[in-house]
């Protein structure tokens, strides 16, 4: 059975694969393979005691933090075992702030995973983790519903809170540094159904294509925009009444928005849609008749798409969202 690697040792591998140049020559807890004919376990390996090694991991996860890769409760939680969504978080952010690597701009391939949406402010670290190669599917999943399997096709899962195995850490340190060893998903096959449909958008947006020019334009209508930047400019210049609300969380915010914007981060504003009214004089009937537009944006749209949905699902009609390079 493999054992489970803690957030504190993960964290611990990450830098110590950045200090070497190289995570499988400096590695604590490596997987040993073939040692005087006896197969090593995925357990670390034993030249430091545990505390010693406890206050290693704790040093490091603060180190992150002040770098901006890890975020607070990482360091609380340091001992305690490594879930795959956080995983992909921690990478995500550690390839932006230490190997400034871009995000890919074409997540489609994860919208294949049946899980994707499980964590809403997981969504964009798992599709770039997931479309970068570094971190694979964990198999297939049905959607569930009330204990029955309903609206969706068979397809793969992420595994969200599926803890990491110390083997599976070894192995995506490795593909973080050496892009050679990633193994990038293709396009989704020919009839393949992805997580998107818990919400119908992408069935939607696929029968838009095989209906006539009026039917496109109806049903385009009928689901939240997505617009590029300069679309967004054009558009809050053609409506000055637009609400802009920023879904980053409040330190991103701090550190840059768009002008005009106000911030409610996603996690707020899924949990407690009220604070748009809250955050904006806006009268509720005016926002229920849809005359007020709204506008929603992040640094690559994957939380202002989610924030989108949402509030169209909510009944409001005027909804558009955008990305913009933070």
């Amino acid at each position: 059975m493999h054992e489970a690697i803690t957030i504190g040792e993960f964290v611990g591998l990450l830098w110590e694969g950045l200090t070497q140049g190289h995570p499988r020559s400096a590695m604590l807890w490596a997987k040993q393979g073939q040692v005087g004919g006896e197969t090593a376990t995925d357990k670390p390996a034993p030249g430091l005691d545990a505390p010693t090694r406890a206050a290693g991991d704790l040093e490091l996860l603060e180190m992150a933090r002040l770098h901006g890769w890890a975020e607070p409760q990482d360091v609380m939680l340091a001992g305690e075992v490594l879930r795959r969504n956080d995983a992909a978080r921690l990478i995500h952010e550690f390839l932006k702030c230490e190997l400034g690597e871009a995000d890919e701009e074409n997540w489609n391939a994860a919208k294949s995973l049946a899980d994707l949406y499980d964590c809403h402010a997981c969504v964009h670290h798992v599709a770039q983790a997931f479309c970068k190669g570094i971190m694979t599917a964990k198999g297939q999943a049905f959607g569930i519903r009330e204990g029955q399997v309903v609206g969706m096709s068979k397809g793969q899962a992420f595994g969200m809170r599926e803890p990491v195995t110390y083997e599976e850490a070894r192995e995506v340190a490795e593909r973080v540094f050496h892009k050679e060893l990633r193994h990038v998903p293709g396009p989704p096959q020919a009839g393949q159904q992805d997580s998107s449909n818990l919400d119908d958008r992408e069935l939607q947006a696929e029968n838009v294509s095989a209906g006539s020019a009026e039917n496109a334009t109806q049903n385009a209508e009928a689901l939240p925009r997505r617009l590029t930047e300069q679309e967004a400019a054009e558009f809050l210049a053609e409506h000055p009444d637009t609400l802009l609300v920023d879904v980053r969380t409040r330190g991103e915010f701090d550190a840059g928005h768009p002008d005009g914007a106000v911030n409610i981060p996603l996690l707020k504003l899924l949990e407690a849609p009220q604070t748009l009214l809250d955050k904006c004089d806006v009268a509720q009937s005016l926002l229920d008749k849809g005359d007020v537009p709204i506008l929603l944006t992040c640094d690559a749209g994957y939380r202002a798409e989610i924030a989108a949905t949402k509030l169209f699902e909510m009944g409001h009609r005027y909804v558009s969202y955008y990305g913009f390079d933070a």
